[in-house]
């Protein structure tokens, strides 16, 4: 017998809000926007601009309708995970910010601690572009064969209106960015 602990849940959504999502990126070009170097770990040309520290979405009214659909998914997730309705009816978005990136750069491994619940809504991307999410169990001997079981990494692809929800602690990173442009809008609920 073989059982599973300790699990890494993600959780994912397509068409998530796909009326707005030109809204979305049109509004986000709006805001001024800094280069963050922990944020590039390839360092081309442009690096991601971010609005994080800068400005933070929360708010801005023109977002309300994706956040309030961002809440009504972390309920879907936490109610799966076990939380009771107490605790999930509680919790709000902490911060939500957005970045944009280009050609050639990437996205340190990191996580995002202070809070419980991550993620990200793709306004713009391509399935070219990839997410990496990584277990915590790092084996010094890889198997030859990974499966479900054993995999250090797992990849999803960056789809446009795509909206994930994950652990705040699950590790994550973006590998380089083939695609000219993604824009992300990144969130962390508490």
């Amino acid at each position: 017998m073989i059982e599973s602990w300790f699990s890494s849940p993600v959780y994912i959504e397509d068409n998530v809000d796909t009326d707005n999502v030109k809204l979305y990126e049109k509004e986000v070009k709006k805001y001024p926007l800094k280069k963050n170097p922990l944020l590039n770990s390839i360092q081309e040309r442009e690096g991601i601009l971010t609005s994080h520290e800068v400005i933070d979405l929360i708010d801005q009214s023109t977002f309300n309708p994706l956040k309030k659909t961002i809440l009504d998914h972390n309920k879907i997730f936490l109610t799966a995970l076990g939380y009771d309705r107490k605790t999930i009816e509680r919790m709000v978005i902490s911060n939500m910010w957005f970045n944009i990136s280009h050609k050639h750069t990437s996205l340190l491994k990191h996580l995002h601690p202070g809070s419980i619940v991550s993620g990200v809504y793709y306004v713009k991307s391509s399935p070219k572009n990839k997410i990496l999410f990584y277990g915590k169990d790092s084996m010094v001997l890889p198997p030859k064969t990974p499966n479900r079981l054993s995999y250090e990494s797992v990849a999803y692809d960056c789809l446009q209106s795509r909206l994930l929800l994950f652990k705040s602690n699950l590790e994550h990173s973006a590998p380089r960015q083939e695609e000219k442009e993604k824009i992300s809008i990144s969130f962390n609920i508490l």
